[in-house]
């Protein structure tokens, strides 16, 4: 895999820390980690949801099972809870299988592009 889209990435300029943030110390509460961890991933979404290798990173993450940092918008907990679960997900209109990457970064709509896609227009045609 190639590693030429980190050029492209929006998050180039983005201090480290934020990107990835410091690993979790000895006396650090696993629920402390897993809530500052998901702090910073809200935190660069919105540097994500612009960036134009937003899928290329989400995929060399998942692929490499990266355990540390943001990628995509995504943070190390839920990458690691999806990679853990194992679970297939499906569309809750029309039940096509949802890949990983918009499982990811569209968790509250669990809709595959297609039907995303048509809510959108039916939204613009009312």
């Amino acid at each position: 895999m190639s590693h030429e889209w980190v050029e492209d990435a929006a998050c180039r300029g983005v201090v480290p820390e934020f990107v990835f943030p410091r690993m979790r110390g000895e006396d650090e509460k696993a629920d402390d980690f897993r809530e500052r961890s998901e702090l910073h991933a809200e935190w660069l979404r919105p540097v994500c949801a612009v960036c134009p290798v937003r899928q290329d990173c989400f995929a060399y993450s998942m692929k490499r099972r990266v355990a540390y940092g943001v990628w995509a918008g995504v943070s190390e907990y839920m990458r690691t809870r999806w990679l853990k679960s194992g679970r297939r997900w499906r569309c809750t209109k029309c039940g096509a299988p949802l890949d990983s990457f918009h499982m990811m970064t569209n968790q509250s709509l669990k809709l595959c592009e297609k039907c995303t896609d048509d809510k959108r227009k039916n939204r613009k045609g009312k």
